[in-house]
């Protein structure tokens, strides 16, 4: 470059940079004007800004007073919902068409290519000059440079069509694994043994089927589906750990293994099972198959509430205040749902205090969705209805409890030998309450027993049609004379509290909803069927039977340690309240409703004991509960003569000269909720109430009618 360019570019810069500043100069001017404007505007403006303010606010509350109309609303919305609809579906056009884009683009690109090199091989050079040669040398630099973008382009190419096809074929691949293990599990089947008895493959627990009744549910049921399915997953994780921390003995070993065994009960099982009774959680069927594993057994099925009200916390575990009241009994805290917790109070707290020779803790076996369903249907007409309409079986339980019939003896059922039992349901308690606790408007309750008082409250519901004779005094008396009359008194009005079974077969009492009183065609049917037990005349069989039940219950000595465990209930309902509400760490409903002045400071005194003192209260009354709540059911056979080989204890029939081997044992041991507490206390004072009135309206027979018209109201 000579000196005469250099000059021309200086010039050049020169008249350049004075544009520029000019152009600057001019800016600021303008810069300058808009400034003046603006202040002119302002001030002119400045009379009538309150004005537009003003009429700026309202045009403002009217515009938004429009937009939020709900009509406006709904059309912004639905425009908005269909834009980003329009938008999406072009998005994913455009993204469904990418990764197809590129493989294409790259194929294309690579013919090309070839197509390019080709066509440069067939075609003949030119020849070469010294002009030439330097455009070639221009050229060839910016090929290379171009050269070298395509590399990388392709090579970016290539990588990304890599990743595509392995994702394809990872895809590929995991969607072939699915299809063969879901035809592997959809090929298993459960074999059958000669019990009629079902394997379940390990591992097996959703198949296809399963998951495809999932879409048939209601949100209810298939809210109950996933709490029962996460329930069995924490019952299977708390017995491996069980197992593996040995936190069971030698025996508890065996039984555990025994409850976990893969054994389901299915369909075909159902048609061996009848109804034996129920309760209010349970119903209890009876087995009359031939297989050795449940001759001698009934199973307990849960039952579920028809109105979709929880059913007693069905699969959680219990509750914060419930740990802390068992936190000495580990195991029953540490039970991942509230049926293994229940079974394990029966094992490690009812059973030590009335005598592991009296009680069955049952073990657990699994049973099929299609099993229970069936059972329902076979049961359904021997139901009472009342307790039809009140629940069902609860089809969603994988599990049933099993346990000893105690109402056959297994060796007379192997020999078709005849055997007789008597269940007492609820004996009640067996003696009167002596806390200091009671209030004085409930002074009755120290001379009146609880079962009387609460058979008035019955009568006036219209739940049963008269009174029962029965005294709970005389059946813990301790005198035989005294427990014969409660066996009688019992036998005369059985409501739901006695029934006689036959080889298993109920013969006496009603099934689930108990029978008020014994007619004489009830009496004469019965006094007929004891003629292959009793050796008497007729008309004297029912009372040499009536003598024998209450030979056996005396002499068992059930009655003094369900007593014993029964007395455990030091402080009344009305003591005990107090604690719980100290255990919840909630307000005493029961002081901020107290009138009497005399029994605060004594109510005080419980609200003031430490923690542990009233969490044993609490713990004692709930055990109480469980023993008056109980069934004893106490069985006999008849004994050959000359049979010193039997493991039965004996009682003799000193009128008839006959020798009986008899078992006794307690049943239906359920643990009582902590949230039943309120309930105990309501129900307790409904029945003194409802005595209580019944006696003023006795004095006062003129006003009878109104006096529980008026109770009627209150109630």
């Amino acid at each position: 470059m000579d000196s005469h360019d250099i000059d021309t570019v200086k010039m050049e810069k020169a008249k350049a940079m004075k544009r520029y500043h000019r152009l600057r100069s001019i800016a600021k001017l303008f810069r300058v004007l808009e400034v003046i404007v603006a202040f002119t505007i302002i001030s002119w403006w400045s009379t009538d800004l309150p004005t537009a303010v003003r009429i700026s606010g309202e045009y403002i509350l009217q515009l938004s007073i429009y937009l939020f109309n709900p009509h406006v609303v709904f059309l912004i919305g639905n425009a908005i919902i269909i834009s980003l609809f329009a938008l999406s579906r072009q998005n994913d056009a455009r993204s469904n068409s990418g990764g197809t884009d590129l493989y294409d683009e790259y194929i294309q690109y690579s013919d090309n290519c070839q197509r390019n090199a080709s066509n440069c091989d067939n075609e003949t050079p030119p020849p070469v000059t010294a002009e030439t040669t330097e455009n070639d040398k221009q050229i060839v630099c910016l090929e290379n440079a171009v050269t070298q973008m395509e590399c990388d382009a392709v090579d970016k190419a290539i990588k990304q069509a890599t990743k595509e096809l392995r994702r394809f074929e990872r895809t590929q691949s995991e969607k072939l694994k699915r299809e063969l293990g879901g035809k592997a599990r959809r090929e298993l089947r459960r074999s059958e043994t000669e019990t009629r008895l079902t394997i379940v493959p390990s591992g097996n627990e959703l198949t296809v089927s399963s998951l495809d009744k999932v879409e048939t549910l209601s949100n209810e049921e298939f809210r109950l589906t996933v709490e029962a399915f996460i329930a069995k997953h924490q019952r299977r994780l708390w017995a491996q750990e069980m197992a593996d921390g040995n936190m069971l003995g030698r025996h508890g070993i065996k039984q555990f293994e025994e409850e976990w065994m893969e054994v389901i009960l299915d369909r075909k099982d159902s048609g061996d099972w009848i109804y034996r009774g129920e309760g209010a959680a349970n119903i209890v069927l009876a087995y009359t198959g031939s297989s050795p594993t449940f001759v001698g057994k009934v199973l307990r099925l849960q039952k579920a509430p028809r109105n979709g009200s929880e059913c007693g916390d069905g699969h959680s575990a219990l509750t914060i205040h419930e740990c802390l009241l068992w936190k000495d009994t580990k195991d029953l805290v540490s039970a991942p749902t509230r049926e293994i917790a229940e079974q394990l109070y029966v094992q490690h707290v009812m059973s030590p205090l009335l005598g592991s020779e009296y009680v069955d803790a049952g073990i657990r076996v699994l049973v099929s969705g299609e099993f229970l369903g069936s059972v329902e249907n076979n049961v359904l007409c021997q139901r009472p209805a009342w307790r039809v309409d009140a629940a069902k079986v609860n089809t969603l339980c994988d599990y049933a409890l099993l346990i000893s019939d105690h109402s056959v003896f297994p060796h007379a059922i192997l020999n078709r030998d005849i055997c007789i039992s008597v269940e007492i349901k609820q004996p009640k308690c067996g003696f009167l309450p002596l806390s200091r606790f009671i209030a004085e408007g409930n002074a009755i309750k120290r001379n009146i027993t609880r079962f009387r008082m609460h058979q008035s409250l019955k009568l006036h519901k219209g739940e049963i049609s008269e009174i029962s004779e029965y005294d709970p005094l005389d059946m813990f008396s301790g005198s035989k004379d005294r427990v014969h009359k409660a066996i009688k008194d019992l036998f005369v009005t059985p409501q739901n509290n006695f029934r006689v079974f036959l080889n298993g077969s109920l013969i006496f009492g009603g099934l689930g909803g108990g029978a008020d009183s014994t007619s004489c065609m009830i009496g004469e049917a019965f006094e007929d069927v004891l003629k292959c037990v009793i050796q008497a005349d007729d008309g004297q069989r029912t009372t040499n039977f009536l003598e024998l039940v209450a030979e056996g219950v005396f002499k068992s000595g059930l009655l003094d340690r369900l007593l014993e465990v029964e007395k455990l209930d030091v402080f009344d309902i009305e003591g005990a309240i107090h604690a719980y509400y100290d255990v919840v760490s909630q307000p005493c409903m029961v002081c901020r409703d107290l009138i009497e002045d005399k029994l605060s400071d004594r109510y005080a005194s419980l609200h003031s004991i430490p923690l542990d003192k009233s969490l044993k209260i609490v713990r004692d009354y709930l055990i109480a509960a469980t023993a008056k709540d109980l069934s004893i059911m106490i069985g006999f056979a008849p004994r050959e003569d000359g049979d010193p080989g039997s493991p039965y204890s004996v009682v003799v029939v000193e009128s008839t000269c006959q020798s009986f081997d008899y078992k006794a044992s307690f049943i239906d041991l359920d643990m009582k909720p902590l949230k039943k507490m309120e309930r105990y206390y309501k129900l307790d004072q409904q029945i003194v109430s409802c005595y209580t009135q019944m006696l003023k309206t006795k004095h006062q027979p003129h006003k009878e009618a109104e006096s529980f018209e008026d109770y009627r109201i209150i109630y």
